[in-house]
């Protein structure tokens, strides 16, 4: 059972209206930074050249920029696509990266005794805790999910439970 919080302190809400606050800023200025970045770099290289390039500016600086391209591999496709390679002469293992993840989910119903052992091969550290604020609600249909709220007042808190449709299921 988790610990019943405590009370916040009286700066508890001034610190979390600065996080809110600096959070919107923020969100803000990214989405500025990168579309005055596009816009500088589209002038200085209309014909963008994949890797690292330079631009001359004045008294001996140079802006440099770096231009990649994002190459995702299509997984249906590899499994098609390994036999036409292989029978023209191409090897697709030296072509790729083969990235492992743990599947948190299944690693969690390991038994006690399995999971001892398998983490030997894992490394784990917290990781930034993550926040939001959330709305309260006002309406009963919250359109954007297609989901109807039914709001319970047995209790000074209210209880709010979602009800979602239901997913379409993907046709092979």
């Amino acid at each position: 059972m988790p610990p019943i919080p405590t009370a916040p302190s009286g700066l508890f809400f001034e610190k979390l209206y600065r996080w809110y606050s600096m959070t919107a800023d923020l969100a803000k200025l990214k989405t500025e930074e990168i579309l005055l970045r596009k816009e500088i770099f589209g002038e200085a290289f209309p014909v963008p050249v994949e890797g690292t390039s330079y631009f001359d500016l004045p008294d001996g600086y140079r802006l440099q920029a770096r231009y990649d391209l994002d190459r995702k591999i299509d997984a249906a496709m590899l499994v098609h696509m390994r036999d036409a390679l292989a029978n023209i002469g191409v090897a697709i293992d030296p072509l790729l990266n083969w990235k492992v993840e743990l599947k948190t989910a299944n690693y969690k119903l390991l038994a006690d005794e399995a999971r001892t052992l398998f983490d030997n091969i894992i490394t784990t550290s917290p990781s930034t805790p993550q926040l939001k604020i959330i709305a309260p609600v006002k309406d009963d249909v919250d359109v954007r999910m297609g989901a109807t709220r039914v709001v319970e007042e047995a209790t000074p808190v209210a209880v709010v439970k979602k009800t979602r449709k239901p997913r379409a299921k993907k046709v092979a």
